[in-house]
């Protein structure tokens, strides 16, 4: 009986999110939904898409399995992990 999303208000960890553009099963404004409710000040929000400089719209296991993804997705997290 816990409210997950507005418990995240609580928290103050790092958080990136990664929203494919084209992934059915967690949808960008979806996921820009717990995005925004993150109490985190240190948090970035990114839309993997063609739109948004992806050489492709990424869909839901796109982000491990797609075949640019260790090209364009995996510099990301990586990098945000190491800073």
């Amino acid at each position: 009986k816990r409210n997950y999303r507005s418990a995240l208000g609580e928290q103050r960890v790092p958080a990136l999110f990664i929203a494919g553009r084209a992934d059915r099963i967690a949808p960008a404004d979806r996921v820009y939904s717990y995005y925004d409710a993150m109490g985190s000040t240190d948090k970035k929000f990114i839309v993997a898409g063609k739109a948004h400089g992806f050489s492709m719209d990424y869909g839901h296991l796109d982000y491990s399995l797609g075949r640019s993804a260790p090209a364009e997705i995996y510099p990301i997290v990586y990098d945000w992990l190491m800073k």
